[in-house]
């Protein structure tokens, strides 16, 4: 199941979203051209263990900016392309439900949060937590609350059968979510994949959205009695 295009209608240009898929692209070029790019994923990825050590050891910024730079970093071409590829996918409707502001400085909370889930869930460990599928799992989330009923036009690949159907974005979204409660509750680590990121990220992402929508829900019925009170 592979989505290839969400079907909700949107206005505008989503330009933060095209600027997040370029900055991860030109961010993953330019690391692999430097001679030494493991030590990149060292400085600016996200080491658990670090976070317990002595302010004289590891000083309190080089524990700070990682939750943000980490989200930059890609292992390799396939974590790059799925990644940008749901930015791609997800992050335009929900730029345009949010505004470009609010939208860019929501999809890096969304990957802060992801990333103190996943240091909690294993703070001793010394591998750097690397990628942006904690914030895109933030953005499918929002889009699950923004979007619930919208379609996605998504590839089915069935042992030989391949064929497209549009299907509802809550089947999609649960169906992605029960993937990554499978691997949670299966992998021993084996796979590599912090799946905590992706649970914490979309958590935050549908609270968010929840949230925004509630405010946006009083904000309307506040401006309806204000234009109420003023044409009597």
């Amino acid at each position: 199941m592979f989505p290839l295009k969400n079907l909700a209608k949107t206005e505008g240009t989503p330009f933060f979203t095209y600027m997040l898929v370029m900055m991860n692209v030109l961010i993953f070029i330019y690391i692999q051209t430097r001679v030494s790019s493991n030590l990149y994923l060292l400085d600016f990825g996200l080491i658990p263990n670090k976070l317990g050590m002595p302010f004289d050891v590891v000083p309190i910024w080089e524990m700070i900016y990682p939750f943000f730079s980490y989200q930059f970093l890609h292992s390799g071409y396939l974590h790059l392309f799925f990644n940008i590829y749901f930015i791609y996918i997800f992050g335009g409707a929900v730029e345009n439900r949010l505004g470009h502001c609010r939208f860019v400085l929501l999809y890096m909370f969304f990957g802060m949060v992801a990333g103190v889930v996943q240091v909690m869930s294993d703070i001793g460990s010394g591998f750097p937590i690397i990628g942006a599928s904690g914030s895109v799992a933030g953005i499918i989330g929002a889009y699950l609350i923004f979007y619930p009923r919208e379609k996605i036009k998504t590839l089915f690949i069935v042992i030989i059968f391949v064929f497209i159907r549009n299907i509802p974005a809550i089947i999609f979204i649960s169906a992605w979510l029960a993937i990554q409660l499978i691997i949670l509750f299966f992998d021993k680590g084996g796979l590599n994949i912090a799946v905590y990121a992706h649970i914490g990220g979309f958590v935050i992402g549908v609270t968010a959205a929840i949230v925004i929508r509630v405010l946006d829900f009083f904000s309307d019925a506040e401006r309806d009695i204000k234009e109420s009170l003023q044409s009597e």
